[in-house]
C-alpha cells in the first residue's frame, strides 16, 4: 500500500506539468491504513528572466524569414545545425518514456523518500529536461549538490564587460582532439579572419586537455571561448557535479576571453535555464576572470517554453556583453530578422551562422565542396554585419555534429576540410 500511495503521489505531482501526459492510476480498494504524515516545505526561488515570443507563421515573411507554407515545412528551418536537436530525438519520444517511477532508486519504496524527491523536484522549473537527466537521482550526491545550490540560492549579477569589436569566432573545438587536424584547422581559419574559437565541454572530459585546447586555440591567433553544452539528447545530463563543471570553468576562465552560456544541450529548445543554474556558471566564471564576456541567447523555432509552436524564446542575463542568435544563419534569411523577430533583444547581437541549409552536407549532401559551402557562410556573415550585427559565430561542419555520418562533426579538432 505504502508503495502504490508513494507512485500516485510522484504521478500527480510531475505530471501535473504542461509538458507531460496525464497518467491513468487504477483505483485499488482496500482496507484503510494510517499512513505518516510528512510535512512538505514549499521552496521558492526567482525564475530566470526568460521571454518568449510566439510567432504567427503569417507574419514570418514581413520578419524577413523565407519560410514554406505549412508549418510541418518549417521543420528544416529548426533542425539540429549547430544547436537545435532533430524531431527524432525530442519531439517524437515515446510519452511512455517519460514517465519512469521504477528508474528512480529508493523513491518507491519509502515515504520520506519520495515526499522528499516531490519537494525538491518543485525546485526546477524545466520537468521534461528533469525527467530525463540521468543525475536527477533523489539521494545521490550530484543530486543533493543542486538541491543545496538551488535552495540556498541568491541572484548574482556580473558587472557589464563589452563585447570586442568585429568578433568572428569559428565553432567548435572539443576533446577528443587530432592536434594535427586542430592545429591545420586553427591555422586555416585565422588566416581566412577569423580571431576567436569555441572551446566546448559536457563534463566528462579532463580539465587540463581541455585547457590545452584553449591554449593551442590562443597560440594559433584565435582568442578562445567556452561554452557547457554537450550531445543534444534529453538524456545528456546538465545537472553534472557542480564542483566538476566549477572545476573546469575555473581552469578555462583565465585563458578564455568569453563563455557562451546556452550551447546545444544547454540551449533553448532543449533547456528552460533556472536562474539558480545559470547564475552558478557566470558566478564561477567571472571569478575565474573577471573581465570575461558573457553572452546569452536568443532561439526561433520551437523550444522547450514554446509549447510546440514557432516562437523566440530569449534567455539573456543582466549585464551580458551579448546575445547569440540561434537558428536564423541560413542563405535563405534575410538580416531584416535583426530588427524584426530579435527587435525586442537589447544586447549587442551575435549571429550563430549555419550555412545553405541544416545537415548541408549529410542529409543529403548538398554537392558542394567544403570551400564552396565555406564561401557561402561567409556571404551571411558579410550580411548580417552589414545589417548591423556586432559578431558572428560559424559553424565547422553543417551542424549535424556526427548524427548522419560519425566522419562529419563540428569538432574541428577532430574533423577536416573535405
Amino acid at each position: 500500500m505504502r508503495k502504490l500511495f508513494c507512485l500516485f503521489l510522484l504521478a500527480c505531482a510531475l505530471c501535473a506539468s504542461d509538458d507531460l501526459p496525464p497518467v491513468p492510476v487504477a483505483v485499488v480498494r482496500t482496507a484503510a491504513v494510517p499512513l505518516a504524515k510528512v510535512p512538505i516545505s514549499e521552496i521558492v526561488i526567482p525564475g530566470v528572466r526568460l521571454s518568449v515570443v510566439t510567432v504567427p507563421a503569417a507574419a514570418l515573411a514581413d520578419c524577413g524569414v523565407a519560410t514554406p507554407k505549412t508549418d510541418d515545412a518549417l521543420a528544416p528551418l529548426t533542425a539540429d545545425c549547430g544547436v537545435a536537436t532533430p524531431s527524432d530525438q525530442s519531439d517524437k519520444s515515446d510519452p511512455s518514456d517519460r514517465w519512469r517511477p521504477a528508474a528512480v532508486p529508493g523513491v518507491g519504496d519509502n515515504l520520506a523518500a519520495a515526499a522528499d524527491y516531490l519537494r525538491t523536484a518543485k525546485l526546477f522549473r524545466d520537468r521534461r529536461s528533469l525527467i530525463s537527466d540521468p543525475a536527477a537521482v533523489p539521494g545521490s550526491p550530484v543530486w543533493q549538490a543542486w538541491v543545496k545550490i538551488y535552495s540556498s540560492h541568491s541572484d548574482y549579477t556580473a558587472a557589464h564587460v563589452p563585447l570586442p569589436d568585429g568578433l568572428r569566432m569559428i565553432a567548435e573545438v572539443r576533446l577528443p582532439a587530432d592536434r594535427a587536424v586542430m592545429l591545420d584547422n586553427l591555422a586555416f581559419y585565422r588566416g581566412k579572419g577569423y580571431n576567436a574559437a569555441l572551446v566546448t565541454f559536457d563534463g566528462s572530459e579532463n580539465p587540463g586537455e581541455l585547457a590545452e585546447l584553449a591554449r593551442q586555440c590562443r597560440a594559433a591567433g584565435l582568442a578562445p571561448w567556452f561554452a557547457f553544452g554537450g550531445k543534444e539528447d534529453l538524456r545528456q545530463s546538465v545537472l553534472i557535479a557542480p564542483a566538476t563543471l566549477a572545476r573546469i570553468i575555473k581552469e578555462l576562465a583565465p585563458l578564455c576571453d568569453g563563455v557562451v552560456l546556452f550551447w546545444r544541450r544547454t540551449s533553448a529548445h532543449l533547456l528552460l535555464p533556472d536562474r539558480a543554474w545559470t547564475d552558478y556558471i557566470v558566478r564561477r566564471a567571472r571569478e575565474g576572470n573577471p573581465r570575461l564576456c558573457i553572452v546569452g541567447e536568443s532561439y526561433f523555432g520551437r523550444t522547450a517554453a514554446s509549447d510546440g509552436k514557432f516562437a523566440v524564446t530569449t534567455s539573456v542575463p543582466d549585464n551580458a556583453s551579448g546575445c547569440l542568435l540561434v537558428n536564423v544563419g541560413y542563405i535563405t534569411m534575410t538580416p531584416r530578422v535583426l530588427d524584426t523577430l530579435f527587435g525586442t533583444v537589447k544586447s549587442p547581437k551575435i549571429v550563430l551562422v549555419l550555412g545553405e541549409r541544416p545537415y548541408y552536407r549529410t542529409r543529403p549532401d548538398n554537392g558542394r565542396s567544403f570551400a564552396e559551402n565555406l564561401a557561402i557562410k561567409e556571404i551571411i556573415e558579410t550580411r548580417f554585419r552589414k545589417a548591423g550585427a556586432a559578431g558572428t559565430v560559424t559553424l565547422h561542419g553543417d551542424g549535424s555534429n556526427g548524427l548522419y555520418d560519425k566522419n562529419h562533426t563540428d569538432n574541428l579538432a577532430r574533423t577536416g576540410r573535405n
